[in-house]
Order: C-alpha cells, then sequence, then structure tokens
C-alpha cells in the first residue's frame, strides 16, 4: 500500500491524502480547517495546516467574513441618480394645458364716487357688438335666427359676424341657463375665430 503525501490530525481522528489536490478539495468542502495538524510524511515533520505555505490561501477566514458582513451597506447613490433622471424625463415630456381666458365685464361700484364712467344703453351696446342669446332650453339666437349644437351655432355665427362685420361677442342669458350651455356656445365662438367674448350683466338705472 502507498503511503499516504499528507496526514490530517484532529485529536483522535486523522485523514490520509495522497496529494495536494485531495487535501485542498478537503480544505474547500470543509472536512479539515486551519487549525489541525499536518504530518508531513515524507519529511517526517508535523506543522499546523494553517502555516503550510501552499495551503494557507485555501483557508477561509470566518472572523475576516463577518467583519465583512458586518460593514456591508447598501449604495444608494445609483437609484437616487435614476429617479432624478425619470423626474426630469417626465417634467420635460408632460403636456401641459393652457385654458383660454375669457374677458368679462367688471362690477360696478354701488358707492357714489367710486365711478363716473357712463353705462352705456343696449342699443348702444347692440351696434358695436353681436348679441348671442342663450335660451333656457339650450338654443342660442344669433341676429334673429336659432341654432342648435356647437357646429350649428359655429356656422351662424360665422355667417351673421361676416353680415354685420361684428367680430365682438356678448352672450346674454336668457331666464335661466345651463352652465354647458354657456361653456358649448364658447367654444362655438373660438371654432368661428370671434376677437373677443363678453357677458352682458344687468345693470339697474341708478337714481336721480
Amino acid at each position: 500500500m502507498t503511503e499516504p503525501l499528507y496526514r490530517v490530525c484532529r485529536g483522535a481522528r486523522s485523514w490520509d491524502f495522497e496529494n495536494a489536490r485531495a487535501l485542498i478539495r478537503a480544505l474547500q468542502n470543509g472536512v479539515v480547517d486551519g487549525a489541525d495538524r499536518l504530518e508531513l510524511v515524507e519529511e517526517g515533520r508535523t506543522i499546523s495546516l494553517g502555516d503550510h505555505p501552499q495551503f494557507r490561501n485555501q483557508l477561509v477566514d470566518e472572523e475576516v467574513l463577518q467583519e465583512e458582513d458586518d460593514n456591508f451597506e447598501v449604495d444608494l447613490t445609483p437609484m437616487i441618480d435614476v429617479t432624478f433622471l425619470l423626474l426630469i424625463f417626465f417634467m420635460v415630456t408632460t403636456m401641459i394645458v393652457m385654458f383660454k381666458t375669457l374677458t368679462a365685464p367688471g362690477s360696478q361700484s354701488d358707492e357714489k364716487g367710486q365711478s363716473t364712467r357712463k353705462v352705456p344703453t343696449r342699443s348702444e351696446v347692440e351696434a358695436r357688438f353681436l348679441f348671442v342669446k342663450i335660451n333656457s332650453d339650450g338654443s342660442v339666437t344669433i341676429a334673429g335666427q336659432r341654432a342648435m349644437g356647437v357646429q350649428d351655432i359655429r356656422e351662424t355665427l360665422e355667417k351673421a359676424m361676416k353680415a354685420e362685420g361684428k367680430r365682438t361677442l356678448v352672450l346674454e342669458a336668457i331666464g335661466k341657463v345651463r352652465h354647458g350651455d354657456v361653456v358649448k356656445v364658447i367654444d362655438a365662438a373660438n371654432l368661428a375665430a370671434a376677437d373677443k367674448i363678453l357677458f352682458a350683466k344687468k345693470v339697474k338705472a341708478s337714481k336721480q
């Protein structure tokens, strides 16, 4: 029987290895460790397995591994960078909806001395602007013609503005008018390319 090249002892137990490769495999599998005694049969001497220069690099230092686990930290820098990139992307690509503004006449002050501006009469306003009467049933009266629906109102407005040469509209509510009907007329006026949209307001006659 061939004499083993290496013999590892741990107390009363011992393992024989024919070559260095077999011993390295035993170290990797945890069969033996660096605290075991290594008998070099050919040299006739015994040393600690962890002191042998050929097998020292194969040992796993559990204390070093434990220290590395304790000091392990998660680097959040890449995640923060990605978050900022996504934020910038959505800010740049998001569409901003601009709402059209409507010009409405300012309120008249009831206090004396606050305003000396003369309130125009209805005939004066009708001479300058095109009146659009919004009825309670949802229909619209423009220059004596009734219209229903956005497209019908648009076509009627275009004909009236062209015939009378007026591009500023005055919306007048007849009775109780729904908000949706007013919006419908405003949409039609924008499609008809009206220059300005005003709202009629009843003004109490001043006492002399």
